[in-house]
């Protein structure tokens, strides 16, 4: 597999998460996470750690997710 159809492949999962988010279907969003998935907000400087915990989080306080997927970046292993 090419570098251009790996980065390729990772935009269309950040598109279908975030329009998971958009609709609010956390399950179906929450298999495209890892188990082991880590968030990092800089903003409060929070971490949460666990899709399970992440997903939750989300489904509490869900707000109103309109993200639009502009640039994919990776560098080694991670998207």
């Amino acid at each position: 597999m090419s570098a251009d159809s790996d980065a390729e492949n990772a935009r269309g999962i950040a598109v279908k998460f975030w329009n998971h988010f958009h609709c609010k279907a956390w399950d179906q969003a929450k298999q495209l996470l890892t188990e082991d998935f880590e968030a990092y907000w800089p903003q409060s400087r929070e971490k949460i750690v666990g899709r399970d915990n992440f997903i939750e989080l989300n489904r509490i306080y869900s707000g109103d997710h309109k993200i639009e997927v502009q640039n994919v970046r990776s560098e080694y292993d991670r998207w």
